[in-house]
């Protein structure tokens, strides 16, 4: 039956772009929710569906592997020869693939955002104003412009027909179509239109601007008084990270959306050097205190035959004062250090 099934096929879309004989099972479309999260290896995906269905359909090269690799996917070129210099409206590629070829809607999206994905140059997809599409962490998608990097970070969306309205070559954005990028750097522009933009853009980057000075400030005072270890790769990362934050410091949001874009491969990377650059730049207030404790306690002889237990307290008070520990999300406040380096001080006393 199920030779019967696929020989059908073959006769009713002689081009259908699947391999049709290597299907053990066919592809429905409550496959594609999970088959896109296993090619992104999300958590919980089952792996299995992309060994299974991935060589049919040109996204894997054998079943054994599980390993996404659309090199030889038949479907990428059909596409790319359709938009040709673009932009297309986006239902007249999904109705191409879905009714002329022979594939599912489902399937047509799905082999549509791997493009995206994969495809040099950039092909990007142009949403509607009124877009509804979610990430692969239930937030939504604030932007109006489907990229490469975001494809990844994306859910499932099964009515992303819906909601694209064009697909072609990079081109400039509007800050819309920004605002997902932006989001990520600056919290308040989400509420920011095209309108609004100009004026709002500004004082946003101001303000990371700021944070870069203070946090590069915190690290040099840091650094020069010997709180930091010597240059270690966690303060080597720390550096890079507050490099990468100085090339996206641009008063105009099409600057920074192109800088964040050729920055950073994905958006978690950004978000992680915020984090750490962030949290550096707290500790300014407390970083005259934290030199003189650091300087107190590193400076202080306590032989381990001798006292134990102090040596001990001494290294536990020094760990949490190196500058890495400093840009640590959950790392301890001041006030617990401090309070920890007066009982170290009085015990360091009692003992000498």
């Amino acid at each position: 039956m199920e030779n019967l099934a696929g020989w059908v096929l073959e006769r009713s879309y002689p081009t259908l772009p699947i391999e049709t004989e290597d299907l053990s099972n066919p592809v429905c479309e409550d496959d594609i929710p999970g088959l896109f999260s296993a090619i992104f290896k999300r958590a919980n995906s089952d792996p299995d569906l992309l060994a299974n269905f991935g060589p049919a359909l040109g996204l894997s090269q054998d079943h054994s592997s599980g390993i996404y690799d659309p090199s030889d996917c038949t479907t990428f070129p059909i596409i790319k020869e359709f938009i040709g210099k673009g932009p297309v409206g986006f239902r007249y590629l999904h109705q191409h693939l879905a009714f002329e070829l022979g594939l599912t809607a489902q399937l047509a999206s799905l082999f549509t955002v791997l493009f995206i994905n994969h495809e040099v140059p950039e092909i990007q997809l142009q949403l509607s104003h009124d877009s509804e599409l979610f990430m692969g962490n239930d937030s939504q998608l604030l932007g109006t412009r489907l990229t490469s990097d975001l494809i990844p970070l994306l859910g499932w969306n099964k009515d992303l027909a819906d909601n694209v309205v064009a697909i072609g070559p990079a081109s400039p954005p509007s800050f819309s179509d920004a605002r997902h990028h932006l989001f990520v750097l600056c919290l308040e522009l989400t509420a920011c239109n095209d309108f609004k933009s100009e004026n709002e853009s500004p004082h946003s980057m101001d303000s990371v601007r700021e944070m870069v000075v203070t946090s590069s400030r915190v690290m040099n005072i840091l650094q020069q008084s010997e709180v930091g270890s010597g240059d270690t790769d966690d303060t080597g990362h720390l550096s890079w990270a507050l490099e990468r934050l100085r090339k996206i410091t641009n008063s105009d949001y099409a600057k920074v959306y192109a800088a964040i874009r050729t920055t950073y491969a994905s958006l978690p990377g950004l978000a992680d050097d915020l984090i750490v650059v962030r949290n550096l730049a707290m500790v300014e207030v407390h970083a005259p205190d934290i030199v003189q404790v650091r300087q107190y306690v590193s400076k202080a002889e306590v032989p381990e035959a001798e006292y134990p237990n102090l040596a001990v307290d001494q290294e536990t008070l020094l760990t949490p004062l190196s500058i890495p520990q400093l840009t640590k999300f959950r790392s301890r406040g001041w006030s617990a250090i401090s309070r920890n380096a007066t009982a170290f001080k009085m015990s360091y006393a009692k003992a000498y």
